[in-house]
């Protein structure tokens, strides 16, 4: 995962939970970026977090909608804006469509969806309980 990747609100994975970005800082004398995920904690090296894998489980708590073609359940996600489309079954990779245009741009993570949400709609993507 990459620090240029980070914002505040990015849902990252740090020891096995799921936490959210407070602060990104860069430290010029190492050379490092040390990132605050929760209100209790001192800032700790952007190392230390992992990216969250893109499941169905997140996607429908994100608001999209599992697509049929007919009856027959497809392997894309829909929400009003973009669409997302599995890449050879059950890989891991979504290949991104706005507004039924599909772009070269292959998603893997949470935070890369957050992202293009928040590119597109300048709102944050956000999850229910």
């Amino acid at each position: 995962m990459e620090v240029r990747e980070l914002r505040v609100g990015s849902k990252v994975n740090l020891n096995g939970a799921d936490v959210t970005v407070k602060t990104i800082e860069y430290n010029p004398v190492s050379e490092e970026y040390f990132i605050r995920v929760l209100e209790s904690i001192h800032q700790i090296k952007a190392s230390y977090l992992s990216p969250i894998p893109i499941t169905e489980e997140l996607l429908l708590k994100a608001g999209f909608e599992l697509q049929y073609f007919g009856t027959i359940k497809t392997d894309a996600y829909k929400n009003k804006i973009v669409t997302i489309h599995c890449i050879g079954g059950n890989t891991g990779e979504f290949q991104v469509a706005i507004f039924n245009k599909i772009f070269p741009i292959y998603i893997q993570y949470i935070h890369q969806l957050q992202n293009l949400i928040y590119s597109l709609t300048g709102s944050e993507l956000t999850f229910k309980q």
